[in-house]
């Protein structure tokens, strides 16, 4: 994991606030002042210091499938601007939890929540296939005739990317509900594909994260149990977590 992502996770600071800790030569790993942004190191491992204190990595990993509204920054801390976080809701948890990946502030759906900076990372990496998928309210109403260009895919930000399933859901009478699931992890990825196949996004909801599932009203949320997080970690990565001491 690079060190910037790892301050982040720890709770230590921003990344970006830990990237100009780095390159103001502040932290060490291993004793080593460092500052590389793409040093990488081993959380469970590597030992890393700020300004001269340790920085601790919890031992007790946490869950959760959250609902995030609308109009809420998927973002720890206060926003400069006065927007609403994700504060408004985790701030008081007995564990510190990060949201793994981010969703639009105009966006709503299905987030993960955790403290596992490992997991944080590998669900979002497009190398794991993990697919993600939402429900989209569309203008204008879809043209069924531009269903095989919308699969068939399209260069965003010089990479070629696809869905890996797309249906309409309902027309209504001037824009329509589509269902479209990508395994990338790209910023703005659904907004931008569908602007490019010519169609503007109303709403957007995410509705699954791989097995995971969206449940409960927006604001809600769910702890996942022990058997539920290894289970999803033997299918997409391959390896058995069971005794990392989940929280469920």
């Amino acid at each position: 994991m690079r060190i910037n992502r790892f301050l982040s996770f720890s709770g230590i600071t921003s990344r970006r606030k830990a990237e100009n800790l780095i390159l103001s030569g502040k932290v060490e790993v291993n004793g080593k002042v460092i500052t590389e942004l793409n040093c990488k190191i081993d959380p469970y491992k590597d030992i890393v210091k700020v300004n001269g204190e340790l920085v601790k990595v919890s031992k007790k990993r946490a869950y959760l499938l959250f609902y995030k509204p609308r109009w809420v920054l998927t973002a720890l801390g206060k926003d400069p601007s006065g927007l609403e976080t994700l504060d408004k809701y985790f701030k008081d948890f007995d564990v510190r939890l990060f949201p793994a990946g981010r969703l639009d502030f105009d966006s709503e759906g299905l987030i993960l929540m955790t403290n596992d900076g490992e997991f944080a990372h590998k669900i979002h990496h497009p190398s794991f296939k993990i697919i993600k998928r939402y429900q989209v309210l569309i203008n204008p109403i879809f043209d069924i005739a531009s269903k095989e260009k919308v699969l068939s895919g399209c260069f965003l930000m010089g990479k070629f990317v696809k869905p890996d399933d797309f249906k309409v859901i309902k027309n209504l009478s001037d824009a329509s509900w589509i269902e479209i699931a990508f395994h990338e992890g790209m910023k703005h990825l659904v907004k931008e594909y569908l602007k490019k196949m010519g169609y503007d996004v109303k709403r957007l909801i995410r509705i699954a994260i791989g097995d995971f599932r969206l449940t409960g009203v927006a604001g809600s949320y769910r702890w996942l149990s022990q058997e539920e997080i290894s289970r999803f970690k033997r299918k997409y990565f391959g390896e058995e977590f069971g005794d990392r001491n989940e929280r469920y």
